[in-house]
């Protein structure tokens, strides 16, 4: 269980900003996020948006693979403004 858990207010942002991330922000966020991320927590309602969201917009190749690299790290993700 996650010491700190998102709050309601973030969640909700989390899920506004879901919709809003292009082809290669999903891509960052998946490939640079820290463990324990709250968008990849299985017990929360926001990776079912990710994912779904990701595969709609067409998910990883082998050409945004490349783009976006190994090295970036977690700079590289998008955040939630709150």
């Amino acid at each position: 269980m996650d010491p700190n858990p998102p709050t309601e207010f973030e969640i909700e942002v989390w899920k506004q900003k879901i919709a809003r991330l292009t082809r290669e922000e999903c891509a960052r966020l998946y490939r640079f996020a820290p463990t324990g991320h709250p968008v990849f927590n299985s017990e929360l309602p926001l990776y079912a948006l990710f994912t779904e969201r990701y595969s709609a917009l067409g998910g990883l190749d082998a050409e945004l693979s490349h783009k976006i690299g190994w090295s970036e790290g977690p700079q590289g993700i998008p955040t939630v403004e709150l």
